[in-house]
C-alpha cells in the first residue's frame, strides 16, 4: 500500500493546502537528514514510553527515508488526515488496552484510505481480507462492505490485535501475524528452532513480513517528529469532530440527501464508505447509520421526511456530478479560489449569488466545474420531475402564498413567505432555483425555516 500513495486520487494533494507553521524555521524546500546516532537515540526515547518493542536498524531507517523523504508530500497529507481519524483510533484502542502507538498501523496498511483495496483483496483502513472480517464482525454483501466502515473495522481490528498478541504475548509478533497470518508465524517459530520474538523469527518470514515491523516503527518516528523534518499537516477534508451520526430507518438514495442539504455526494461518499452504491439499504434487525457533518445533522432531521420521499431526478444527478462545494479557509480571498479551481470570480460571484468579493471562513461556496454562470436573461428554470418549462405568466395556487418582487444591485428578487410545511427544497423546486442559492441570498448556514419567515429568492424561475 506504500506504492499506492502515487496514484491514490483520493490523495491529491492538490486539493489540499499545507499548514504555514515552520516550529524549526527551515527554508519550504529543506529536507533535514540527521546522523544515525540522532535517529537511534530519538527512537530509544520512544521505546521507553511504549510497551512495544521499537529497535532502530538500517530497514527501519530505509522506511523513514521512504516517508520523509521520497513521500514527503503524501505524508504531509497523511498528517491531516490524522485529525480525521486519529481521535477516533485512539479511543477505541484505550477501550481494549492497546498501546496507542498502533494508531499508526492504518498508515501502513492503506494510507488512512477508507476505500482502499489490496491487490489480494484486503479493504479498508484496516486492511482486512473478507474471511478475518466476517470473523470478527464485519458484514459484507452486494450493498456494504463494513471493513471500509472506519468506526466498525477499527473496533474489529482491536479486537483482533488483542488476539493475537494473547497467542505470542509480544506486539511485535502481533504485528506480523496480522499482516502475514498466525500459522505463517508459526511455522517460522518451528523453523526457526522455537525462537519467539520478531527479530529471532525475521529470517523465516516472508519478505513483505520483513517490512511490516520496520514500516510500522519508521512510520511512528516520522509522524512523532514530523517537525524536525519540516513536515507539517495539510488543512484536512473533514476532522473527527466536525461530523457525527444519524439512524436511517428506511431505504434512502444519498443522492436525495445532496439535493436537499446540499452537500457534494464527495463528502457524503467520504464520510460514508461502507455503502457501495449511492444506496443506503434498510436490513432487517440492523441498523443503517449515515454520517454527516454536524452543522446538517439537524438539516437532516428537520427535512427527514421530505428527503425520504424525494424522487431523484436523473438532470439532478448531472448536475451533482459536476459540483464541488469548497469551504472558504483563513486567509482566502474570490480571486485565489477562483484561480485554484480555474474558473472566473463572476461566475463564483453567480453560482452562489455573491454581492461582493468578500467571504468568510468556513462560508461554503459551490463550484461548478465545466459550466460558466448563466445569465439573468438566460437562466432557465430548474423544474421538478413531472413538471413543464412555462415561461408565460402563472398563478399561485395557493392565495396564502404572497410573493412580491424587488429589484437591487444584486438582481431581481422575490419575497416569499414561509407556509407552514415549507421546506427550503421546496421552496427551492417551486421557483426553480437551487437550495444554495436561497441560502446564499438569505445568509443562512442551515435549512431549518420557519412559518412567516420572509425570504429573498432569485427572480429567475417560474413561481
Amino acid at each position: 500500500m506504500i506504492d499506492s500513495l502515487m496514484t491514490l486520487k483520493f490523495l491529491d494533494s492538490k486539493s489540499y493546502a499545507v499548514s504555514k507553521n515552520n516550529k524549526y524555521n527551515f527554508p519550504a524546500d529543506s529536507v533535514p537528514r540527521y546522523s544515525e546516532s540522532i535517529y537511534r537515540q530519538r527512537i530509544k526515547k520512544m521505546d521507553a514510553r511504549t510497551p512495544m518493542e521499537f529497535a532502530y536498524n538500517e530497514n527501519v531507517q530505509a522506511y523513514i527515508d521512504l516517508y520523509a523523504v521520497r513521500y514527503r508530500k503524501y505524508t504531509q497529507i497523511i498528517l491531516g488526515m490524522t485529525e480525521t481519524y486519529f481521535p477516533m483510533f485512539e479511543q477505541m484502542l484505550d477501550k481494549y488496552g492497546i498501546p496507542l502507538e498502533l494508531k499508526h498501523l492504518p498508515i501502513v496498511e492503506s494510507a488512512l484510505n477508507p476505500k482502499a483495496k489490496s491487490p489480494a483483496g484486503a479493504m479498508g483502513l484496516w486492511q482486512f481480507m473478507l474471511p478475518t472480517g466476517k470473523m470478527f464482525g464485519l458484514e459484507v454483501n452486494s450493498m456494504i462492505d463494513e471493513r471500509c466502515d472506519p468506526i466498525k473495522a477499527t473496533e474489529a481490528a482491536c479486537k483482533y490485535l488483542k488476539y493475537l498478541h494473547s497467542l505470542y504475548n509480544d506486539w511485535n509478533m502481533a504485528l506480523a501475524a496480522y499482516n502475514a497470518g498466525p500459522g505463517t508465524v508459526n511455522n517460522a517459530i518451528r523453523r526457526s528452532g522455537g525462537k519467539t520474538t520478531y527479530w529471532e523469527i525475521y529470517n523465516y518470514l516472508p519478505r513483505e513480513t520483513q517490512g511490516y515491523v520496520p514500516a510500522f516503527i519508521g512510520v511512528n518516528y516520522v509522524f512523532s517528529h514530523a517537525p524536525e523534518h519540516n513536515l507539517y499537516p495539510v488543512e484536512p477534508r473533514k476532522r473527527y469532530f466536525e461530523y457525527d451520526t444519524v439512524m436511517v430507518d428506511r431505504e434512502l438514495d444519498m443522492t436525495s440527501i445532496s439535493v436537499i442539504l446540499g452537500i457534494t455526494m464527495d463528502e457524503l461518499k467520504f464520510l460514508n464508505p461502507v455503502y457501495k452504491t449511492n444506496v443506503i439499504p434498510k436490513f432487517e434487525n440492523k441498523k443503517s447509520y449515515l454520517y454527516l457533518p454536524k452543522d446538517l445533522v439537524g438539516d437532516f432531521l428537520a427535512n427527514e421526511d421530505t428527503i425520504y420521499k424525494h424522487k431523484h431526478r436523473p438532470e439532478a444527478e448531472a448536475t451533482i456530478a459536476s459540483q464541488k462545494v469548497h469551504v472558504v479557509k483563513s486567509g482566502e480571498y474570490l480571486s485565489t479560489i477562483a484561480s485554484r479551481y480555474n474558473v472566473s470570480v463572476s461566475d463564483l460571484k453567480a453560482w452562489n449569488n455573491l454581492k461582493s468579493n468578500s467571504v468568510s471562513k468556513g462560508q461554503r461556496l459551490v463550484i461548478r466545474s465545466g459550466e460558466t454562470a448563466p445569465t439573468q436573461e438566460n437562466t432557465a428554470s430548474n423544474n421538478t420531475a413531472g413538471s413543464t418549462v412555462n415561461n408565460t405568466k402563472t398563478t399561485t395556487a395557493n392565495s396564502s402564498t404572497k410573493t412580491s418582487t424587488n429589484t437591487s444591485k444584486g438582481g431581481a428578487t422575490k419575497t416569499y413567505t414561509v407556509q407552514n410545511g415549507d421546506s427550503l427544497w421546496l421552496i427551492a423546486q417551486k421557483h426553480g432555483v437551487s437550495v444554495e442559492e436561497i441560502k446564499a441570498q438569505n445568509n443562512l448556514r442551515g435549512t431549518s425555516l420557519q412559518a412567516g419567515q420572509k425570504l429573498k429568492i432569485p427572480a429567475k424561475g417560474n413561481g
